[in-house]
C-alpha cells in the first residue's frame, strides 16, 4: 500500500484511536480486502484531501452528537431517520451499500464491543439504537421497493 494511502487509511480510524490501530486496519484487510465495498473504499479514500477528510470526521462527529440528543424520540421519529438517511449517505460516500448490507452495519455495531465503545461514549445505549434505527431505515426503504 502506498505510504500516503496509508495515512489516509489510518485516518479513518481516528474515531477509535488506540493502542489497537494496526491491528484494526489489518482485521479489515482480512475480512474485507477482497470485497468491491473495500476497493471501492480505498479508491475514494485515496482521492481525497486531508481537508476533505477532517470535514468528513468533523460532520460525522457532529452526526453523531445529533443522534444521541435525538435517542428519546425513538426510532421512528421523522429527524431520527432523516440522520439515520445522512449516516446512509455517508457510508454511501465509502462504498455502494445495498440496504442489507447497511442492516448488517447496524448489526456489527452492536456485535463488536468496539463500537459500542465509540457510540455509547456519547450516550449510552446509542450503540443499539443505532442499530435499531438503521433497521427500521431499511424496513421502510424495503417496503416502497
Amino acid at each position: 500500500m502506498p505510504k500516503q494511502q496509508k495515512s489516509k487509511v489510518q485516518e479513518l480510524y481516528d474515531p477509535f484511536e488506540d493502542d489497537g490501530l494496526n491491528q484494526y486496519q489489518e482485521e479489515v484487510e482480512q475480512r474485507w480486502g477482497n470485497t468491491e465495498a473495500y476497493k471501492q473504499s480505498m479508491k475514494r479514500v485515496q482521492k481525497m484531501t486531508k481537508k476533505e477528510m477532517e470535514k468528513m470526521k468533523e460532520n460525522a462527529e457532529l452526526l453523531v452528537q445529533n443522534l444521541a440528543r435525538s435517542m428519546d424520540k425513538g426510532i421512528r421519529d421523522k429527524e431520527v431517520q432523516v440522520l439515520i438517511a445522512l449516516h446512509y449517505r455517508g457510508i454511501q460516500f465509502f462504498y455502494n451499500c445495498p440496504f442489507e448490507m447497511y442492516r448488517e452495519l447496524g448489526k456489527m455495531y452492536v456485535d463488536d464491543p468496539r463500537f459500542g465503545v465509540y457510540y455509547d461514549r456519547h450516550r449510552p445505549g446509542l450503540t443499539v439504537f443505532m442499530r435499531d434505527a438503521i433497521a427500521y431505515f431499511c424496513d421502510i426503504r424495503k417496503n416502497r421497493a
